[in-house]
């Protein structure tokens, strides 16, 4: 998901930063070290939160599964709460 993230995010500066820099009527090689300057940091930035996202939704998932299998075994020794569930 990082990965995805910092891709899109990239390429989304670069092709902002050369539009911006085609509608004013801006240089080619100013524009595209600029565009290249944001795309580098936008992909950072990028693969920052995809990784964030990342871990949230892998949290979001093991807390969901853990409660399952709690709700599980509780129900299967007839209300007795088990010895030990969890990592």
């Amino acid at each position: 998901m990082a990965r995805q993230f910092a891709g899109v995010m990239g390429l989304l500066a670069f092709a902002s930063v050369m539009c911006r820099a085609m509608l004013a009527q801006d240089g080619l090689m100013e524009s595209a070290a600029a565009a290249c300057g944001c795309l580098a940091a936008y992909a950072v930035a990028g693969a920052i939160v995809g990784r964030l996202a990342q871990f949230i939704v892998d949290e979001s998932v093991r807390s969901q599964l853990l409660a399952d299998i709690q709700a599980k075994t509780t129900t299967a020794a007839g209300g007795k709460q088990p010895e030990s569930v969890g990592p």
